[in-house]
């Protein structure tokens, strides 16, 4: 559940970037650009998301690295509720959401083999699966409406709270003995 409720936040700010830029800039090649800059470390850093993940505690892993989500988002919707915020400040940040989002997934798919196991997999992965689908549609969706309503900064505001559901239920795991 923590996982959907930060999803949902990441699927609303991918929204709320591209809304931003446009308003930054009127410019929809820029908006692209901005989602290219998102989303390439997620294509560049996979493998090494990877290495990362099986080299390291990944419980301890995933708490920083949504703890630094967490920070990057509240410091992003300080630029934008401050209105300092300027084009090259998000092709700087995206990136780095970028990045740490794919380490972050890459982690969790293997944590999730390690608090199930090998019998339980398939159902844990199908459960994920679908809570993250879910989220695809409920994000987007919810975006353009507290958009509309509150404005673009106080939405990515609300993205660094998401943050806490996620960060909340990783602490409360109980993780398997042969990882303590």
């Amino acid at each position: 559940i923590g996982g959907m409720i930060s999803h949902i936040g990441d699927e609303m700010q991918m929204v709320a970037v591209s809304w931003l830029v446009f308003l930054l800039t009127n410019s929809p090649f820029l908006m692209g650009v901005a989602n290219l800059f998102q989303g390439l470390p997620r294509l560049f850093f996979g493998l090494i998301g990877g290495v990362i993940a099986d080299r390291v505690n990944r419980h301890r892993l995933l708490i920083i690295y949504q703890g630094g989500e967490m920070f990057l988002a509240f410091f992003f919707a300080f630029l934008v509720l401050s209105e300092k915020i300027q084009f090259w400040h998000i092709l700087i940040l995206l990136p780095i959401f970028g990045f740490l989002k794919m380490v972050y997934h890459i982690s969790r798919q293997a944590y999730v083999f390690d608090l199930v196991g090998r019998e339980d997999l398939m159902n844990a992965l199908a459960l994920h699966s679908s809570g993250m689908n879910l989220s695809k549609i409920i994000g987007p969706s919810l975006a353009g409406i507290l958009i509309g309503i509150w404005g673009v900064g106080w939405w990515l505001f609300i993205n660094g709270l998401s943050f806490i559901a996620i960060l909340i239920s990783r602490f409360m795991m109980r993780r398997p003995a042969s990882l303590k």
